[in-house]
């Protein structure tokens, strides 16, 4: 190892020694580093102008308006007064903030304590000093740091340096090109981590680091990069750049400044800021936005399309909610200069002078009163793009690079990778690219594309394909007809169903019991529009029954209704959407086979339909037509259901999960049902779960994959078949 990789070693594992706490400091006060005088900006203006925005208590406060946040901002003390440039942390024990000449490494709780470093080294007469620029990647196995060399007597050029960081373990890494000098690394796989600096980008392949600066026009300088895949990745500096595979291309986006940060849910869902600008991608065009800050943005991060922060000048920040943009308080004067999280309740932001500030909530997680919508409720993220449907013995899940991996039982096709092969490890569907979400049943698969398209797979013999051919079944996926503007999809036992950007839906194939929602009972093979609703924000689908979360926190179902699915009252199907009685403040919903979950603005949930399993988790086997609360949870973000088990994530990254547990779906060590939720003990960072019929997964706030339960097909993906495996584990390449 050469002396500045010693040097950074040391660093780091000094750093890993002896923490000390991280002292808050009180919003009102700035604290003993921050600068207070920061005067007018640099281009001659006054600062900007406080929105004088309240930030609500965690546990309740004034009712819920867009742009309206739960939790606080508060400063942590990072023990040093140097400049912050980069912050990356691949989990929450090992969050680096990089500054010129130091590392600083959080735990959560602690910043590591250490000596200000200097990495010197001796070249014949000179004295060669490393400048630290950027940290970033995508995991522990796959973090880098970079840095420039140069001479303090001069007579040397300076050169770009790498370091690949695994814990407090430190290796110099070649680059393709002695003067690169990046300054933003961020990766979408261990084997796809991109790193940008002047005109110049270069991709970490999984063994070496690669010159992608192809395309760039000459001129350009490059401060950002986001990656979604090895073909699609987005770098923003004087001009706006996306490279396509084999080369960057200009989106000749005019704008007098330059575009500091960038950051993505989803290749539709890209933001990126800059001088006093905010622009959104949207799968088609950018969108100008609104922030309620005059400052300038230098850094954008988010946990989903619905929880969105930008920070910048003078300490400014602010929030997008999946509907508004607002101003928030951050309680100092200094530049913010990067952001990054680990979930919607634990962010942070660094800058000049050592700034550390870190964002949290916890109670509800929501303010009272009527919900923010559009909005993301969850408190612990979405798990990084990762979205999973499981149902009866098989899964799919689309990464967050947009592809579509699947596995389990196959003997309908429902896997999509033309094949009735039963899959026990996660199988690549190759025919699916830019997958944007996943809806899987017993017999059929959707998916909803970035472009707004939906393509089906599987059996189509009642319609369920949407492309116009009953009675056909197709291996591989199909496109259904004449949708363009999808956002999300679900599917039951041979109905599917679209969400659409506008708000509308549209559903097709069986509709005995009125589950298409048209208003008839007639089998469509291809979609319409269900009626009487345009507002729509979510769309879940059971066996028979379909449900639809709208953007004023009311709930409509419609479909089969004889155990109570429809949760009106009634013990009754229906074609058209009726009113789930009593709820007004919904904020997600997740469906069983028959039954349905709401998570309120409270944290509370509520279930209704069948309960043979004690799957509504309120204390009996008997089936409800109306919502009951679920015993014992006060603080959910997101739930999810089964054939007779669901499961509740809480914002605090805690997983509960109650009723059958043959197989020990309900992941606490027996095979006892239950019929109040019991904990999952072995879960921190839950943010998705979702059920079949005697297994469960969820997502963490990673993206990572956790499953388990009954295993009789491989649908825990792990490469093996047994009754049952009780015990969390991520399916292979997870």
């Amino acid at each position: 190892m050469n002396p500045l990789a010693r040097s950074l070693a040391l660093l780091l594992s000094l750093a890993a020694c002896a923490p000390s706490p991280i002292d808050t400091v009180d919003g009102s006060d700035a604290g003993a580093n921050a600068r207070t005088d920061a005067g007018p900006r640099r281009d001659g203006s006054s600062l900007p102008v406080d929105s004088g925005t309240t930030v609500p208590p965690a546990d309740g406060g004034a009712p819920c308006t867009p742009g309206m946040v739960p939790g606080t901002w508060a400063r942590t003390t990072s023990g040093t007064e140097a400049d912050f440039v980069g912050l990356f942390g691949a989990q929450r024990d090992a969050l680096f903030a990089l500054a010129d000449t130091t590392v600083r490494r959080g735990n959560g709780s602690a910043w590591a304590a250490g000596p200000m470093f200097e990495f010197e080294r001796m070249s014949g007469m000179n004295v060669m000093t490393l400048r630290l620029t950027a940290i970033g990647g995508f995991d522990a196995s796959s973090t880098f740091a970079a840095g420039i060399v140069g001479t303090n007597g001069g007579g040397e050029a300076p050169r770009g340096e790498m370091y690949r960081v695994n814990g407090n373990a430190v290796t110099s890494i070649p680059l393709p090109a002695m003067g690169l000098q990046i300054v933003s690394l961020r990766g979408s796989a261990a084997d796809n981590v991109w790193g940008v600096g002047g005109g110049r980008a270069i991709q970490w392949d999984g063994a070496r680091w690669v010159d992608r600066s192809n395309g760039i026009p000459t001129g350009t300088e490059l401060y950002d990069v986001w990656a979604f895949a090895p073909n699609d990745v987005w770098a923003v500096g004087t001009r706006v750049l996306r490279w396509d595979g084999t080369a960057w291309r200009d989106t000749a986006l005019s704008f007098a400044g330059a575009y500091f940060g960038v950051w993505g849910s989803s290749p539709s869902n890209v933001w990126i800021v800059g001088n006093t600008v905010t622009r959104r991608w949207d799968g088609t065009a950018f969108r100008d936005a609104l922030t309620g800050t005059t400052a300038d943005l230098r850094a954008v991060w988010g946990s989903g399309p619905g929880d969105v922060w930008a920070a910048g000048e003078e300490g400014a920040l602010a929030h997008f909610d999946g509907a508004t943009w607002t101003a928030v308080a951050s309680g100092v004067n200094t530049r913010l200069s990067r952001l990054w999280g680990f979930a919607a309740n634990d962010v942070w932001a660094v800058g000049e002078r050592g700034v550390a500030l870190h964002y949290t909530f916890t109670g509800s997680g929501m303010p009272t009163g009527m919900p923010c919508t559009p909005t993301n409720p969850m408190g612990v993220g979405d798990g990084m793009g990762t979205r999973v449907s499981a149902v009866n013995q098989s899964v799919c899940a689309r990464r967050a690079d947009g592809s579509l991996r699947c596995w389990g039982n196959n003997n309908d096709r429902q896997l999509g990778d033309g094949t009735t092969m039963t899959r026990n490890a996660p199988t690549v569907v190759t025919a699916l690219t830019e997958v944007s979400d996943v809806a899987l049943s017993s017999f059929h698969g959707c998916a909803a594309k970035s472009d707004g398209s939906v393509w089906c797979w599987a059996s189509g013999r009642s319609g369920q394909l949407g492309n116009g051919m009953d009675l056909i079944t197709s291996a591989t996926p199909v496109r259904a007809n004449g949708i363009t503007e999808a956002s999300a999809v679900a599917v039951g036992g041979s109905h599917s169903c679209a969400l659409l950007r506008t708000g509308a839906a549209l559903c097709w194939g069986a509709n005995m019991n009125g589950q298409v929602g048209d208003g008839t009972n007639a089998q469509r093979a291809f979609p319409v529009p269900i009626a009487g609703a345009t507002d729509l924000a979510q769309i879940v689908a059971g066996l028979n029954h379909t449900c639809a979360r709208r953007s004023n926190g009311a709930v409509l179902c419609w479909g089969a209704g004889t155990l109570g699915q429809l949760g009106d009252g009634g013990m009754r199907d229906s074609n058209r959407g009726v009113m789930v009685s009593g709820l007004t403040d919904a904020v997600f919903l997740g469906a069983g086979s028959n039954h349905t979950c709401a998570v309120r603005a409270t944290g509370a949930v509520v279930c209704w339909g069948a309960n043979a399993g004690g799957q509504l988790g309120d204390g009996t086997t008997m089936n409800r037509p109306t919502p009951v609360p679920v015993n014992g949870i006060t603080d959910a973000a997101a739930v999810g259901g089964g054939l007779s088990h669901t499961c509740a994530a809480r914002r605090t990254g805690a997983l509960r999960c109650w009723g059958a547990n043959l197989r020990g779906q309900l992941g606490d060590g027996t095979t006892t049902d239950r019929l109040a939720p019991v904990d999952v003990p072995s879960i921190t960072d839950a943010a998705r779960v979702t059920g079949g019929s005697d297994f469960t997964c969820v997502t963490r706030a990673s993206g990572a994959l956790l499953c388990w339960g009954g295993n009789s097909n491989g649908q825990l993906g792990r490469g093996t078949m047994s009754a049952s495996e009780p015990a969390p584990a991520s399916p292979m390449g997870w």
